[in-house]
């Protein structure tokens, strides 16, 4: 009977594995590491099982060791989450974070991820670091392609170069791509050679970071050779509509913070030449920034450009028959302590018939409205005093420092702000 029992105790962490890994109709876990109940040594050999088999499947990464010159690479259409921080392969919860490093290995990103007809990938408990592809690459870190969605939560992705999108390059080839950070997501400390330094989002419908304790900082856009959009944030359209939903971020400190660039220190948002002569395409890039914590507004802060617009920077496009818009909405927003020779806070740029809109705190613009400051104050100077701009009733507080507006047709709060210069 003991001898029974032994058996069963040796038997059973290799047992569970092979329950975890088998191949079915549905849902399956892979666990990477080395000793006792681990289904695979490496994570690509799991991811490729996982995208060979049917289902919402999981990978678990250990963390008990770094995972160096890591190039992996998803091309998936259906649900694949990969789960860092496990002590060993038999840990049922995450106890940290597993670091994905690109050290020691090829000039490639650290993880690309494909999803051409759609699909779910999410990153959980993971540090992304050490990228350094090509000095003209997409991507970093994570370079995401396709028309599904990518998600992040409980993940850093730091230390990272690329020539656009040194942390996140993020590309939609379809209407349905959505990039989603969920909570304590930290894109820092990456550097582009070009344009994007912490996040590049293409074409992307969605880019949303709504949830607490996520930040884009220390990030910059160097400008090499031309460009220099957007240290922490480049959202960009040249034909597929892109938009950026921006929250709180980490209370205390604020959502863009202290990124680098000559245009649009924290935040980018560019229209381009859609190409083909014989379309006709209307389109626009975006972004809204708003409170989603209680007592925690929207910060876009200590951001610098060396050139125009220190927090954000609007750059439209036209030609004969294509225009790609680039508007802003602020609601609940502190656009504070950012830098630049031209529009500190934020510089809108035009571009023949292409408007460039700002939209401070219009309730209809936010369904469903964001944390409320003391009603009837909803624009707060540099120094905190209050000043009324339109009529808004929920009490939306936005800061802007310095503001500039060239040939801006479509600046308003409602009513319609002075061209020039905004400041205190």
């Amino acid at each position: 009977m003991k001898s029974t029992s032994l058996l069963h105790c040796r038997l059973a962490p290799a047992f569970i594995g092979l329950v975890l890994a088998a191949p079915s109709a549905g849902a399956a876990v892979y666990v990477v590491g080395t000793g006792s109940g681990c289904t695979h040594a490496t994570v690509q050999a799991a991811i490729n099982a996982a995208q060979a088999n049917p289902g919402a499947d999981t990978v678990r990464i250990t963390r008990s060791q770094t995972w160096t010159a890591q190039e992996l690479q998803v091309d998936t259409s259906q649900e694949l989450s990969l789960v860092g921080g496990f002590d060993t392969c038999t840990t049922s919860e995450p106890s940290g974070m597993t670091t994905l490093s690109g050290a020691g290995g090829n000039p490639r990103q650290v993880l690309r991820v494909s999803m051409p007809g759609g699909g779910v990938v999410r990153l959980q408990h993971l540090m992304i670091r050490d990228a350094d592809p090509s000095s003209d690459a997409d991507g970093g870190g994570i370079y995401f392609s396709g028309n599904g969605v990518l998600e992040l939560s409980d993940t850093s992705v730091i230390q990272n170069q690329a020539g656009y999108g040194a942390g996140i390059y993020a590309r939609g080839t379809g209407h349905d791509a959505r990039l989603v950070f969920g909570e304590n997501v930290i894109v820092g400390f990456n550097t582009a050679r070009h344009s994007g330094g912490g996040v590049y989002v293409h074409g992307i419908r969605e880019f949303r970071m709504h949830a607490p304790g996520s930040v884009i900082m220390w990030n910059m856009a160097q400008g090499i050779g031309g460009g220099g959009y957007g240290g922490g944030l480049m959202v960009l359209s040249n034909g597929i509509a892109a938009a950026a939903y921006i929250g709180s971020g980490q209370p205390g400190l604020g959502s863009i913070v202290s990124n680098t660039a000559v245009y649009g220190g924290g935040v980018a948002v560019v229209g381009d030449d859609p190409g083909g002569a014989t379309t006709v395409i209307s389109s626009f890039a975006s972004i809204r920034l708003q409170q989603t914590v209680a007592d925690a507004p929207a910060g876009v802060r200590d951001n610098v450009a060396s050139q125009r617009g220190g927090g954000l920077y609007l750059r439209p496009y036209a030609d004969f028959d294509d225009t790609v818009s680039t508007d802003v909405w602020l609601f609940n927003t502190e656009l504070e302590a950012n830098t630049a020779p031209v529009g500190a806070a934020i510089y809108s740029d035009s571009s023949g018939d292409a408007p460039s809109s700002i939209l401070i705190n219009d309730p209809s613009s936010f369904p469903g409205g964001a944390g409320a400051c003391q009603s009837g104050q909803d624009v707060c100077d540099r120094s905190g005093q209050a000043g009324r701009r339109g009529d808004d009733a929920r009490g939306g507080r936005t800061q802007l420092p310095a503001l500039s507006a060239t040939g801006s047709p479509g600046l308003r709060n409602q009513h319609q702000l002075p061209r020039g210069h905004l400041s205190d």
